[in-house]
C-alpha cells in the first residue's frame, strides 16, 4: 500500500511545474506570465525546500496545457531585493531549479 502511495505522488508530481531551491539562501518566487491574475503562482521557499504547481491547475497555467510557457522572477528573500533569475521560461509540465551558494546563484530550467 505504501509503495502504491509512493508511485501516484510520483506520477502526479512528474506532471507539474515544481520550483526547487538548492541554495544555501530563501529565496521568493513569482510567476510572471501564463498564471491568472492575482492567483499566479508564488512561493517563498528556504534552501532545500520545493513547490508545485499541478500543469492542470489554470491559476498557473490558464492555457491547461502541459507544454504551455509560464515565467518566473527569483529573488533573494532579503531586503533590498537582489534579482536571480529576472524572468526564467519554464513549460507548464517542467521545472526550474535555483542551484549555488556563496553569492553565486543560477537558474536551470528542463521538461
Amino acid at each position: 500500500m505504501v509503495l502504491l502511495l509512493i508511485v501516484l505522488f510520483t506520477i502526479q508530481s512528474a506532471h507539474a511545474f515544481c520550483v526547487y531551491n538548492k541554495t544555501d539562501i530563501g529565496i521568493k518566487v513569482y510567476q510572471v506570465k501564463g498564471g491568472r491574475k492575482f492567483k499566479k503562482f508564488r512561493a517563498k521557499l528556504g534552501p532545500g525546500q520545493k513547490a508545485c504547481c499541478h500543469w492542470s491547475n489554470k491559476d498557473c497555467n490558464k492555457s491547461g496545457k502541459r507544454d504551455a510557457d509560464v515565467s518566473f522572477q527569483v529573488f533573494k528573500d532579503k531586503i533590498p531585493r537582489e534579482d536571480i533569475c529576472f524572468e526564467v521560461y519554464v513549460k507548464a509540465g517542467g521545472w526550474l531549479v535555483v542551484k549555488g551558494k556563496n553569492g553565486h546563484y543560477f537558474c536551470e530550467t528542463g521538461f
